[in-house]
């Protein structure tokens, strides 16, 4: 695409982002085709369908009052998204691009502002869980590794929304370090260490021996690893969170005189099944 065409999609997209102001029964068919955009994988239109929406959430001029009432909107209007196409995966995988990038950008930071003010502390804690249900629901029990990937990103946005929000959105990762692929252990863990250190307040009242702990234990561990030799480090890891040990049911390998393949508990996914899951 040319520059021009770049200079036209930008035209376009800030054309639509200012029509986010008006009610919400048209605004929401906007908000679907620039939240669509914004997690497309074509550069161009992704950046600039990014620009906009970047734009109409952080206007400078705002009081703090406009900026959280616009704040709420476009974040009630992607969960309705995410309720809307549930299931759709073509579309939740670019909200959930959408949300990650929005998350990561702090554009929901006017709702984390003032944990004194008891309203919108409250608000933001439900919106906080509201994602991660409705991010848990999406995810259900698929072994799209990319997909996975995307919600996790999520779940560790959420970890800078305050009180039982951070809690469901920490509990989120660690059950995904518990995952049957190794890249998606690999990737939770790594990412998940970098949030922390950004979130190092906000997990204060972990305690520094339990928070310099996690971070080692998410370092450290080689996540690629067996996992039923990662237990203890999950465990571990729940522990410091101040959650209980999850519950497991030990599956006993298979006997190697087995040798029909037809005996014993049923086999893991193998990696054409992933393949053919991914749609390849």
């Amino acid at each position: 695409h040319s520059h021009s065409d770049s200079d036209s999609d930008s035209d376009s997209h800030n054309k639509v982002s200012a029509m986010l102001e008006i009610r919400r029964s048209i605004r929401r068919s906007f908000m679907s085709g620039l939240v669509l955009s914004t997690g497309s994988r074509t550069e161009h239109l992704m950046r600039a369908s990014r620009g906009a929406l970047h734009a109409f959430l952080t206007k400078g001029e705002d009081s703090k009052e406009s900026s959280v009432t616009r704040v709420k909107a476009v974040g009630e209007d992607i969960l309705w998204l995410m309720n809307k196409y549930r299931g759709e995966r073509r579309v939740t995988r670019n909200i959930l691009r959408t949300l990650s990038a929005l998350l990561s950008e702090e554009i929901f930071a006017p709702l984390l502002a003032d944990e004194d003010d008891v309203k919108l502390y409250g608000y933001a804690v439900r919106f906080g869980c509201n994602i991660c249900k409705a991010v848990g629901k999406e995810l259900g029990d698929t072994e799209d590794v990319a997909f996975l990937i995307s919600g996790a990103r999520v779940y560790l946005g959420v970890l800078g929304f305050p009180g039982m929000a951070r809690e469901q959105a920490a509990k989120k990762c660690l059950d995904m370090l518990e995952h049957s692929f190794p890249k998606v252990r690999r990737c939770i863990a790594e990412e998940m260490y970098s949030q922390l250190l950004l979130l190092d307040e906000e997990f204060s009242s972990l305690g520094e021996d339990a928070y310099d702990e996690i971070l080692e234990s998410l370092s450290e561990t080689s996540w690629d690893s067996d996992l039923q030799d990662l237990y203890p480090t999950i465990d571990t890891l729940h522990t410091h969170f101040g959650f209980p040990k999850p519950s497991r049911k030990i599956i006993e390998k298979k006997q190697t005189s087995d040798k029909s393949g037809t005996g014993g508990a049923k086999a893991k996914p193998s990696y054409l099944d992933l393949v053919k899951e991914m749609g390849f």
